[in-house]
């Protein structure tokens, strides 16, 4: 592509050609379908591998009870000895069957109790109860119904359950993928609101890499934990498919930075809905703490503000457009690199690779550099030029810095990095030059210049992560006949006053008609 050259506000005529802000004519990934495949300048997040569950002989052989039981049940054959069982264990770890059907007897036990508390058909029971949950009706139904199999998700559900999660630890890289996740995670939620296992001991643990430490194994019991480590993997399929896009094209770049604006928007719906709520001991550059994950979101919305920026560039908007476009893409890096150190000091472990915090640091001081280069003039003519040469003399500064973290993270950051910095000097060379030898206009001290300029508003905002995930209930509830008592009666309860409200609005209805009538 060749380089765009936009003319800047407020230059003198006489000396037009020193305003020249040239666009540097070799950036990778700008020229066109035949770049090298390999080159990147986007961050994407790695996906964590979940592990199997943990158990002892004892749970193993309480689930298997369960295993016989039903299969006794189904009028299948038995699912055999516990010896056997234990012999393939490395075969069952992702058994669902086996990790759920304790807590549903559990379960099932807790409501056989509550419902044994009301007599059936006690129609005073309503004046009674002290609260909406204790109101009790007629079980008989119920119960004889939760004695049949149909009560528990079926084999094949069980079986697509466990192939879910297997899936969530080394998921398919497309939308379909993303599907899966999002259908395990919709399952997870609907498991979690029929048992409350967090209320309860489990015996299981959920298993999970660190994404970057991928030896590191962080072991949990608590379901927030396996809830939280799907969303994080949607997030990083996201930024993944952000990375894939071609940026040579309008296309590609605004469908990046959608992509980019959803792994944020998910960082940020995990961070809010599950992040405090698991119940392990995370260390510090774990990445679910809050910190972490607020690190994770705003390097994400900074790469989508950088689509913006490309393609602010390549439509060669104004120089006082680009100024403030470059700016506040400059913040945008500026946090995610104060995020990315939150809480962390010279000797402690990083939250992220090195390499990661070059670059994200070369771009801050690159797009910082960029935004000096466009910036207005606001002086007179008589002092116009040596506000130029101030502001280029900052630019090469930043450009500068830029350079020098841009060789610690290598690749096409420092390429493009290198291209601004040639162009930058080459400007600055230009218009010195030009003031020195004919027009000997002041020096200006670039304290005294404006501050830079940003957009009115906030050009990126993350897609919210409930936006992004959709509507849960578009999947089938496995557990859809499990309903817990305490709803039943909840409902039943609900459901009786709300009639005697209408029966009674009825009849004072019909009164007043009486009366008018009369």
């Amino acid at each position: 592509m060749e380089g765009s050259n936009t003319t800047l506000t407020g230059a003198p005529i006489s000396f037009h050609h020193l305003y020249e802000a040239a666009t540097p004519q070799h950036i990778p990934f700008n020229l066109g379908p035949n770049f090298n495949a390999d080159v990147q300048k986007f961050l994407f997040i790695p996906t964590k591998r979940n592990a199997p569950f943990r158990t002892n002989r004892h749970d193993l052989a309480q689930g298997n009870v369960v295993n016989r039981a039903l299969a006794a049940l189904r009028g299948s054959p038995s699912a055999g000895n516990v010896n056997e069982a234990a012999a393939q264990d490395h075969a069952i770890f992702l058994d669902f069957e086996r990790f759920l059907m304790p807590v549903i007897n559990e379960a099932l036990a807790s409501d056989a109790h509550l419902g044994a508390r009301w007599a059936p058909g006690d129609s005073g029971s309503l004046q009674r109860c002290d609260t909406v949950s204790e109101f009790g009706v007629s079980r008989r139904p119920v119960e004889d119904f939760r004695k049949t199999k149909a009560l528990v998700p079926s084999q094949s559900q069980w079986a697509h359950l466990n192939s879910l999660r297997m899936h969530s630890g080394s998921p398919e890289r497309s939308e379909v993928g993303i599907k899966k996740l999002t259908e395990y995670y919709a399952q997870l939620v609907f498991i979690n609101h029929k048992f409350d296992l967090n209320a309860k001991k489990m015996h299981q643990s959920f298993g999970w890499y660190e994404a970057f430490s991928t030896e590191r194994l962080v072991l949990s019991p608590c379901i927030h934990f396996e809830m939280a480590a799907v969303l994080y993997n949607i997030a990083a399929i996201y930024s993944q498919l952000a990375c894939t896009q071609p940026l040579w094209s309008i296309h590609g770049k605004k469908l990046a930075a959608d992509y980019f604006k959803k792994s944020a928007g998910i960082f940020i719906y995990l961070r809010d809905t599950h992040s405090q709520r698991i119940q392990v001991r995370l260390d510090k550059t774990s990445d679910l703490t809050e910190t972490s994950l607020n690190a994770a979101a705003q390097i994400m919305s900074a790469q989508a503000m950088e689509c913006y920026f490309d393609k602010a560039n390549e439509d060669k908007k104004s120089s006082p457009v680009m100024s403030k476009i470059s700016a506040q893409t400059a913040d945008f890096f500026d946090l995610a690199v104060k995020f990315s150190k939150e809480g962390l000091n010279v000797l402690s472990k990083q939250r992220f690779p090195k390499i990661w915090l070059h670059q994200l640091t070369a771009k801050t001081y690159l797009y910082a550099a960029i935004a000096h280069l466009h910036a207005p003039l606001l002086l007179v003519a008589e002092q116009a030029l040596g506000e130029r040469v101030a502001r280029l003399s900052v630019s090469k500064t930043l450009a500068h810095r830029a350079l020098k973290s841009s060789k610690d993270a290598g690749g096409s950051v420092h390429e493009i990095v290198k291209a601004y910095v040639d162009s930058i000097q080459s400007s600055y060379s230009l218009a010195e030059a030009a003031n020195f030898e004919k027009h000997h206009h002041p020096h200006i001290d670039v304290s005294l210049a404006s501050s830079l300029a940003r957009p009115a508003q906030t050009l990126v905002h993350p897609i919210p992560g409930s936006e992004t995930l959709g509507d849960l209930s578009m999947f089938t509830d496995f557990f859809a006949a499990y309903k817990p008592l305490e709803i039943d009666a909840d409902l039943s309860c609900l459901a009786t006053y709300a009639v005697q409200v209408v029966e009674g609005a009825t009849r004072e209805l019909e009164t007043s008609k009486t009366e008018i009538e009369r």
